[in-house]
């Protein structure tokens, strides 16, 4: 109803009585049609004729299936998680609704798969992010997902329905470690744009802020009048529509990242400030030690509040996306030529965002060859210090931190190739 608002306000009498036969319309669910899609929501354009001679008209459709040991709908009814899945598709639906044709214009470069964790891209993880925090916001109303996960078995709840709630809900994924042994290191500027769980909990908490009027018709006039390719462009969109909210969505923003997107020295006080704190609740810092620490750190970020209120810039510590495709082999060997074939993957990667654990995983494939862990260990290491890396593609950024010589041993081998 709001886009159906907004189309009537701007005087396109013609499309909005096209548009009210569509926005009233129920939604598209198929369950189980055995397409292979798993859960999905999809840009699909369709109308039913009703017997009144009238029509609904649908932009988008849902498809709903079970995924080999990790999802099943039969289950998800049984455990009443169903609705988790359709609220989070749903949510795309509205995205896809809102955008039409520009949802096409959201870059999602990253090939490696998605989850609240995983470090991807910046289009990607504003689409799921938007749809995650639907999720988060539903969760409560099942009093199965207070159950420890040692139980989640017994009830056939789903992994991924179970365990990123929780931490959208207390922005947890903004961590490079986020479960375990907690340490305080946050992920990088660009890591934390690139993890749908991180955007999922910034969108959780625009949406359930009491200090802004109407934040979900709000959410989604910005995506209809503004179409933003990613959550710092979101929430750009939202001040210059709504100006009254700019400390507020500031706030949530820089809080719920601790500052990591605008400032490296953000990310170090507030790692030094956490790890005081854990000394200081196990009784190993004094309580002035502890303090000086946290007014550090606390006296610093508000000096920032204050600069960003001036400046409006969210990213200064974001660095450009220096993507990559690791091609593994030349195109016209036998195995390239299979690979076309099978329709092999051949991983894209940020080097600005990239994670050790996800080269590692790439080499398990038997990718990436001679890149050995302490290069990997140097490179992650040194890109973190710099903050915004001043390169201009990724196999500079490899040759520049590794060394000419090194560096290019490994582009050759592994075909490695700049991507715009």
């Amino acid at each position: 109803m709001k886009k159906l608002a907004l189309i009537i306000k701007s005087g396109d009498q013609a499309r909005g009585e096209f548009y009210k036969k569509q926005v009233s319309a129920p939604l598209v669910l198929f369950v189980n049609l055995n397409m292979g899609t798993g859960p999905a929501c999809a840009p699909v354009p369709m109308h039913l004729d009703l017997k009144d001679g009238g029509k609904f008209f649908f932009n988008t459709a849902i498809f709903i299936e079970d995924i080999p040991e990790a999802f099943s709908v039969t289950d998800a009814i049984k455990n009443d998680t169903f609705d988790f899945v359709v609220a989070h598709e749903n949510a795309h639906g509205i995205m896809f609704d809102m955008y039409g044709p520009a949802i096409t214009k959201i870059e999602k470069k990253s090939n490696l798969g998605h989850d609240g964790p995983v470090v991807s891209d910046r289009g990607l993880a504003f689409i799921e992010g938007w749809a995650e925090a639907f999720e988060a916001l539903y969760g409560p109303t099942n009093p199965l997902l207070k159950l420890k996960e040692s139980e989640r078995e017994q009830y056939r709840i789903s992994e991924f329905l179970f365990t990123r709630q929780d931490p959208v809900r207390r922005d947890r994924y903004i961590w490079q470690n986020y479960k375990g042994q907690k340490t305080g290191v946050l992920k990088n500027g660009v890591q934390i744009l690139s993890t749908e769980g991180a955007i999922a909990g910034l969108f959780y908490d625009m949406l359930t802020s009491k200090a802004i009027k109407d934040p979900f018709g709000k959410a989604i006039s910005v995506m209809c009048l503004h179409h933003p390719l990613d959550f710092a462009q979101f929430v750009k969109a939202w001040v210059k529509e709504f100006s009254e909210d700019k400390k507020v969505l500031y706030r949530i923003f820089l809080e719920g990242t601790n500052y990591a997107t605008v400032s490296n020295e953000a990310r170090k006080l507030y790692y030094d400030y956490y790890q005081a704190k854990l000394k200081y609740v196990q009784k190993q810092m004094d309580e002035k030690t502890f303090y000086t620490v946290k007014a550090k750190w606390t006296t610093y970020k508000e000096s920032l509040f204050a600069e960003i209120m001036k400046s409006d810039n969210l990213t200064t510590n974001v660095s450009p996306d220096l993507w990559v495709e690791v091609k593994g082999f030349k195109t016209l060997s036998l195995q390239g030529l299979l690979s076309k074939v099978l329709g092999m993957k051949r991983p894209y990667l940020n080097m600005a965002s990239v994670t050790a654990g996800q080269i590692k995983q790439i080499q398990e494939l038997g990718l990436l060859k001679n890149f050995a862990d302490e290069d990997i260990q140097q490179f992650v290491k040194t890109r973190e210090q710099m903050g915004v890396m001043p390169y201009k593609t990724g196999t500079e950024a490899i040759r520049e931190i590794l060394g000419k010589d090194k560096a290019n041993k490994v582009i050759k081998e592994n075909n490695i190739t700049d991507v715009k």
